[in-house]
């Protein structure tokens, strides 16, 4: 990887090949690793490579401004996915995009520098997939605006935009690639789907994406209304036309700007990021069920083990005994 990190109050900053003693994140297994760690910046960079495609995941945790420069010598479609914080990127001759957590950036790259930098001084997650023109190739017959791209070979956003919204089961997608299962030989077949389900998702939404009937105000208004949801884990969610009155927008265009903007419903997007709230503490607190239940907007234990199993396939009992 052609990557370099510098922290302004921390100027030396040196990589080792190996995960930092307290590292308790995803392990992107025969993987090649890099990590710094200092008093003020924790950064860890696994990535691994197979024909016709690569996959970088990063994470840490910062108390700094922090500037991470890459250099794309080898043409190719990037996808990078931001699963925690927010990230301001610069990519030469392509200008600024703003990355917010649970968007995508999506941009044909040859021979560029791209810069960015972390929106705060906290956590961060990005998982990254490179594609080369030669597995690109594979789905131009589906694709043909992709062809064209390809064969201009020049810097530039896939779309109309640079940064989409990344749909719950999408974001499941990125979260499999980071927790295989599986051995060295079976891990390159899956991630050989895995990618590739990406790879689909992203160029239908990029370059067949209709454009939406909607004012930026009202547009504000529904991403406002997401953000209601956000704040509203802990409880039961809000109904359409709570969040109508809300956010001063009629339940039709709310309904219909919501799944336009982020390819779900709203109650739909407010059950996963439920689920995915449960999911992290289960994995990572040892807090009761009935707390994290509680926690998650759930009275009754049982109804959330139900919703839990339905969602996910698996019981949260059996998440804490794996």
């Amino acid at each position: 990887m052609n990557i370099l990190i510098k922290a302004p109050k921390t100027p030396d900053l040196y990589f080792r090949n190996e995960l930092p003693d307290n590292y308790a994140g995803p392990v992107v297994k025969n993987g090649n690793i890099s990590s710094i760690l200092s008093k003020t910046v924790e950064v860890v960079m696994q990535h691994i490579r197979y024909p016709g495609f690569e996959v970088r995941y990063s994470s840490g945790q910062k108390l700094q401004k922090l500037l991470i420069s890459d250099w794309q010598t080898e043409a190719g479609l990037c996808s990078m996915f931001m699963l925690k914080n927010g990230m301001r990127k610069n990519i030469t001759e392509l200008g600024k995009a703003h990355l917010r957590k649970d968007h995508h950036l999506l941009s044909y790259i040859n021979n560029a520098d791209c810069r960015g930098v972390l929106d705060d001084e906290n956590t961060f997650e990005v998982l990254e997939v490179i594609y080369t023109p030669e597995l690109l190739q594979q789905v131009c017959d589906y694709f043909p605006k992709l062809e064209l791209i390809i064969r201009a070979n020049q810097n530039s956003w896939l779309g109309e935009r640079s940064t989409y919204w990344t749909p719950p089961q999408v974001r499941e997608v990125c979260l499999q690639l980071l927790h295989c299962p599986y051995d060295a030989a079976m891990q390159h077949f899956y991630f050989e789907m895995k990618v590739r389900e990406l790879l689909f998702f992203m160029l239908q939404h990029s370059l067949t994406e209709q454009q939406h009937s909607f004012t930026l105000h009202e547009v504000a208004k529904i991403y406002e209304a997401r953000q209601i949801l956000e704040q509203s884990l802990h409880k039961k969610t809000p109904t359409i036309r709570e969040l109508s009155r809300a956010v001063a927008l009629n339940e039709f265009k709310l309904k219909k700007g919501f799944r336009q903007l982020f390819h779900t419903s709203i109650f739909d997007w407010a059950l996963h990021q439920k689920m995915l709230k449960a999911k992290d503490m289960l994995e990572r607190t040892r807090k009761p069920m009935k707390e994290i239940a509680r926690l998650t907007g759930y009275q009754k234990v049982t109804n959330f083990i139900i919703a839990y199993k339905k969602h996910f396939g698996i019981t949260p009992g059996a998440v804490r005994r794996s």
